[in-house]
């Protein structure tokens, strides 16, 4: 599994998401800033990142994860409360 945080300094709720991820959850994962993506990285599609900006442009909400199960179906880009609900189902 690889998870993708995207979010930018100073964003609060994005802190909070990293404690969660790396404390409570204990799973890497890759932090994205979104206001730092000048040029985009090398593997922008694989990891999320045009799904990820189109979510945050549309709600402008952070943070925003990237959940890739690498069972061939993709990234599954989520608001940060559906991400956590989903990460908690999937490591019971």
């Amino acid at each position: 599994m690889k998870i993708y945080m995207y979010g930018k300094k100073g964003c609060g709720k994005c802190d909070n998401a990293e404690k969660k991820l790396s404390k409570v959850f204990e799973v890497p994962y890759r932090k994205i800033d979104l206001e730092d993506v000048n040029p985009p990285p090398a593997d922008w599609k694989e990891c999320g990142m045009a799904k990820a900006m189109a979510l945050y442009s549309d709600t402008e909400t952070l943070p925003v994860i990237g959940i890739d199960l690498e069972d061939g179906g993709g990234i599954a880009v989520l608001t940060y409360p559906a991400a956590m609900k989903m990460l908690k189902r999937i490591l019971k």
